[in-house]
């Protein structure tokens, strides 16, 4: 028992540190690898694992990737080399980004953990293209690579010799986007290609020449698409040089300026009698296009000179944009197999004049499905040396005009046909064979609507009259377009008294299957309600770039609209009308959107409504968060501001106005209450006032009419010596009031009621002197009484109470305590404080 563990402990021992080393490796190394993606975004979606490293400033590959990894991304870093090991094993990737990095040179073996790889970008790097940057074995078993990119190299090279051998282990490569320079040698390395379909020269390509043995080792991959656009610096191209793609389909060889048109097309002799779907020429003149061009150079016009190779190729698609051509015979496109096979043809931004037969040859080419001959730049050759006759056909009135189109044809594009000053000056258009004519582009062709019609166009479904002059427009011209679906009348100089009369209603009418009307860019500032009553097909309507200042129509009739564009207007908020229709409008349809993008709409106090219906309605509002609306400061914010916060909004308004309100309410009560007091505290002089004012004569009593100012009365028993010496001082002697005091006026042996009465009658003011003895003293309660009654509703305030406090510690008469409560009270104890006795002696000269 012993023997057998000791013989299992050297295999247990062994298993314990291949399992623990590699965890005690693993463990040492998370730190970093947790380091390194901290940069980097990891994202899953479905059985994708994506790990995106791009524009992090990696100087070395970083550690740690999922295992699941399927797609990564270390573009736009500052990685100098891929060495063998860099990348660990991850055996579902299969895109791997390396582009717009350093990468001078990739190690042998550098990708072999990547089984899976089927696109590799290599991109913007710094290969020389030599064994020493691409050394053999650097694609070997990478048996699923059907994408590779080395392109955009961060170098300059004259010439290039690829390094072939590293290249032929792409057996199962089917797309190559490589640098080319000089006259490149395409070893027969490229030979093992032998699925290659797709074949690009990245861009900038400096290619100078191509001849006939350029691309003979690809001649076994059957390569459908060539690209060879931006070859600015090619000077040749052998009439052979394409003959090795026995399979080739799409040929692209844009923007090959200064080569020429003229032989780029005899570029074509080896592709005789193949079947192509496009060829593309795009922007390869010469010359520019001037008389003294035209005379000494025959690439301006398109001869059957320069086309005898290409009629001979079956070829779909024919694209020879911008390349000056001013005159094309017409017999250089008019043989075959080319004229049957052509199905599309593009002839934009060219200078053609032409010659007219091609109105009438048209018709010969019975497949053609699109034509496009827009935006020809016919200012080019009204330049120096113009001949008379020349200048006169531009500006020829052609009377009726024919157009004879292929029987097949679906689109035609005819834009920019009457462009710089040339106004196309016919009666009438006719199209004739135009029965699945579904596009029509006459947009910017200076088309000047005034009596004529266009004919032959009753299936066009697509129409473009943008730009041209609708000022005049006859009431009956879309009676030629009944079944159009798309109409683009933006910038076309509507008259606004037309669109705001009821007959605009009778132009648009005939448009029974509109779909999408466009009129925007035609400064309409009002439109007749009902202009687009019977359009009840239409869905889209574009009214943005007017000065519109609401809705301009009645969507009563518009059965099926959802959307209106009313952008770039002149809106500030829409009419409380505008905004009842819209919800009618959403209330029946269940689906309507409005566009308001680029109106300064008002967001202030006085617009609560209006921001109200906005938050509350069902309407959508498109591109919402980009509108801007004024505030009460006149500062431009974000709409979305406001409605977000909409009740903090409603408060602050509402607060002024409440504020002002409250404000306003406070002054008028307040005024109210001064004028109130100001009318009870003179009702006396008002009544006379008004006495006066209606005849009466009535006087206002005078204190210089009395006899006496002032008739005091006093308890006889102890309050004499008072009066008769600190009062009369203060009122007799130190202001001049005359003083009635009993002890020294009155009568002997009259009755001293009588006396009472008669000084009160004969004195402006009575005061009574109040003391604890004046409440025992009978005769004081009769003069109390006397003096009230003397005060009548001419002199209601002439009598003047004053009072010492110790009578406040006796019960007083009912009589007396009212008369405590009321003005004309003085406290004997308060007559020692400042301005006391002036205020008494203001008081008695007061007359109410």
């Amino acid at each position: 028992m012993n023997l057998e563990l000791t013989g299992m402990m050297p295999v247990k021992f062994c298993c314990l540190v291949w399992i623990v080393i590699p965890n005690l490796m693993t463990l040492q190394c998370s730190p970093q690898q947790h380091s390194d993606l901290q940069k980097c975004n990891i994202s899953h979606a479905a059985n994708e694992t994506t790990v995106d490293c791009s524009r992090c400033g990696f100087s070395r590959v970083p550690r740690g990737f999922p295992r699941n990894t399927t797609e990564l991304n270390l573009g736009n870093n500052n990685l100098s080399s891929l060495r063998n090991g860099s990348l660990p094993y991850l055996p579902s990737l299969h895109t791997l980004l390396v582009n717009d990095n350093n990468i001078e040179f990739l190690e042998e073996g550098a990708l072999q953990n990547l089984p899976a790889l089927q696109r590799l970008n290599l991109d913007g790097n710094k290969f020389n293209f030599t064994y020493s940057s691409l050394p053999l074995g650097t694609f070997q078993n990478l048996t699923s690579l059907t994408t590779l990119r080395v392109g955009r190299m961060k170098m300059q090279f004259s010439s290039l010799t690829y390094p072939d051998a590293t290249f032929a282990d792409l057996h199962y490569l089917e797309s190559l986007v490589i640098d080319g320079a000089g006259e490149p040698v395409f070893g027969p390395g490229f030979a093992q290609m032998k699925r290659l379909k797709s074949l690009t020269f990245g861009s900038p390509v400096l290619i100078r020449r191509l001849g006939n043995s350029s691309f003979v080792n690809f001649r076994e991959a059957p390569i459908s698409n060539l690209t060879l656009s931006l070859c600015r610096n090619l000077i040749f191209l052998d009439d052979n040089v394409f003959s090795p793609f026995f399979e080739l389909r799409f040929l692209l060889a844009r923007d090959t300026t200064p080569f020429g048109l003229y032989p780029s097309l005899l570029s074509l002799k080896g592709l005789s009698g193949r079947n192509m779907t496009e060829i593309d020429f795009s922007h390869v003149h010469r010359y520019d296009v001037t008389v003294k061009d035209v005379l000494n150079n025959q690439t301006l016009m398109l001869t059957s000179e320069m086309t005898r190779y290409l009629v001979t190729i079956c070829v779909e698609r024919l694209i020879l944009r911008d390349n000056n051509i001013i005159v094309i015979e017409s017999s250089a496109l008019l043989q075959e197999p080319f004229q049957s096979c052509l199905r599309y043809i593009d002839l934009r931004r060219n200078a053609v004049n032409g010659e007219p037969k091609w109105l009438f040859l048209l018709p010969e080419f019975y497949n053609l499905v699109v034509l496009d001959v827009s935006k020809q730049l016919n200012q080019l050759y009204l330049g120096d040396g113009q001949d008379t006759n020349s200048k006169d056909l531009l500006g020829k009135s052609w009377g009726n005009m024919t157009f004879y189109l292929p029987p097949l044809l679906e689109k035609l594009l005819l834009s920019g046909s009457g462009a710089h000053d040339r106004v196309f000056k016919a009666t009438n258009i006719f199209f004739h064979g135009g029965e699945h004519l579904t596009y029509l582009d006459l947009s910017y062709s200076a088309l000047i609507m005034i009596s004529w019609r266009i004919y032959g166009v009753e299936h066009v479904k697509y129409l473009d009259f943008t730009g041209n002059f609708f000022q005049n427009i006859p009431l009956t011209f879309f009676q030629s377009f009944p079944n159009v679906m798309i109409l683009y009348l933006n910038n076309v100089h509507f008259d606004t008294d037309l669109m705001s009369n009821m007959r605009s209603q009778t132009l648009f009418s005939p448009l029974r299957n509109v779909r999408s009307l466009d009129i925007s860019f035609n400064s309409l500032y009002k439109m007749y309600t009902h202009i687009f009553g019977d359009l009840k097909t239409l869905k889209y309507l574009n009214l943005s770039r007017n000065v519109f200042e609401d809705v301009p129509i009645e969507l009563s009739g518009m059965l099926n609209i959802t959307h209106i564009d009313l952008s770039f207007n002149s809106i500030g908020v829409l009419s409380t009308n505008t905004r009842t229709m819209l919800d009618e409008r959403v209330f029946d349809s269940q689906q309507f959107s409005l566009d308001l993008h680029g109106n300064i709409l008002s967001c202030g106090c006085g617009a609560l409504d209006f921001l109200t219906w906005i938050i509350d309605t069902d309407v959508q509002f498109r591109r919402f968060d980009s509108y801007s609306c004024l505030n009460t400061e006149g500062q431009l914010i974000k709409l979305s501001n406001i409605t977000s916060s909409f009740g903090r909004h409603w408060r602050y308004c509402y607060a002024r106005f409440w504020l002002a309100f409250s404000v306003c309410l406070m002054c008028v009560l307040i005024s109210s209450l001064v004028i109130c007091h100001v009318i009870l505290k003179n009702s006396i002089s008002l009544k006379y006032w008004m006495l006066r004012l209606i005849g009466f004569d009535y006087c206002v009593q005078r204190r210089q009419d009395y006899l006496y100012d002032i008739f005091i009365y006093y308890s006889q028993h102890d309050d004499y010596e008072w009066v008769c010496t600190t009062f009369l001082q203060k009122m007799e002697v130190e202001r001049g009031l005359r003083l009635c005091i009993p002890d020294r006026d009155f009568e002997v042996g009259v009755c001293a009621a009588e006396e009472i009465i008669n000084c009160i009658h004969n004195s402006w003011k009575t005061v009574l002197y109040v003391t604890e003895t004046f409440l025992q003293d009978e005769l004081c309660s009769f003069t109390l009484s006397s003096g009230i009654y003397a005060c009548n509703n001419n002199m209601p305030k002439r009598l003047t109470l004053l009072y010492s406090d110790a009578i406040l510690r006796h019960p007083l008469p009912p009589l007396l305590t009212q008369l405590l409560d009321g003005d004309g009270v003085f406290v004997l104890e308060d007559l020692e404080e400042n301005n006391a006795w002036q205020r008494l002696f203001e008081h008695v000269l007061r007359w109410i």
